[in-house]
């Protein structure tokens, strides 16, 4: 396993007009320096071990508009907060709707928990093993439709786009949406399947994009427009509810 350790100091730069703090943190993983924004630690400079900091000041003025994005949205997204279990009658979230959650015992003879959705309601059954388990048991059913819809939506835009399909991860990330790895192995954030469709096409044209050209540059954007259009609406969107989307 690796290691990595804190370099000691927190610099602060000046990008576009504002202050910036960000911690140094060595790592025997890192082949390159990688930037890190999250809501607990901030701005995050991960560097290998024989990396010169003071190379790392050009790196963040290149990247100041990404950066000071990220700030923005994590500062006025709501936080998350703990999850705690689930009871009858409260709002859960699905493709957008705001539904009223029904938790009950399973008829007898049942082998598992189920859950079953209609124009209003989720309903969830309760085998015995899972009565104190609703939250889990809701959330894998989250899991499933978010494997089936994304896998589903990859389909389609990467057909469209020319696109191979990649391999797909559902997970559960606190802080990203999506994701794509140095070998193409893409992953997405089951919280999407609480959000409106569109939010989770844009997010998967996102990654699909990455396929194709790794950075942000203007290339990029050309194809996630190219696949959904409106990209504006879907990043408004997670920026203002994503803290929303939570169990």
């Amino acid at each position: 396993m690796g290691t990595s350790g804190r370099v000691g100091e927190v610099p602060t730069i000046r990008l576009s007009g504002r202050d910036v703090s960000y911690e140094l943190r060595r790592s025997d993983r890192a082949r390159n320096v990688r930037l890190k924004v999250s809501a607990e630690e901030g701005l995050l400079v991960v560097m290998p071990h024989d990396y010169d900091p003071e190379r790392v000041p050009p790196i963040l003025r290149e990247k100041a508009e990404w950066i000071c994005r990220q700030l923005a949205y994590f500062a006025s997204a709501p936080a998350w907060k703990p999850e705690g279990e689930l009871g009858d009658g409260q709002t859960v979230l699905f493709e957008g709707r705001s539904l009223i959650l029904r938790v009950k015992a399973a008829p007898e003879g049942a082998r598992w928990s189920t859950v079953a959705l209609s124009a209003d309601t989720l309903s969830l059954s309760l085998h015995d093993r899972d009565r104190q388990a609703a939250r889990r048991v809701l959330e894998r059913w989250y899991r499933r439709e978010a494997r089936r819809r994304i896998e589903a939506c990859m389909a389609d835009l990467g057909g469209k786009s020319g696109i191979p399909s990649a391999r797909v991860y559902v997970m559960d990330q606190r802080t990203r949406w999506g994701g794509c790895s140095r070998l193409g192995n893409l992953s997405f954030n089951w919280r999407l399947m609480m959000a409106p469709p569109e939010v989770l096409r844009y997010v998967v044209a996102h990654e699909l994009a990455h396929l194709r050209e790794r950075r942000h540059s203007p290339r990029f954007w050309l194809i996630v427009t190219g696949m959904v259009g409106d990209v504006e609406g879907p990043r408004r969107w997670l920026r203002e509810h994503g803290g929303e989307l939570r169990l």
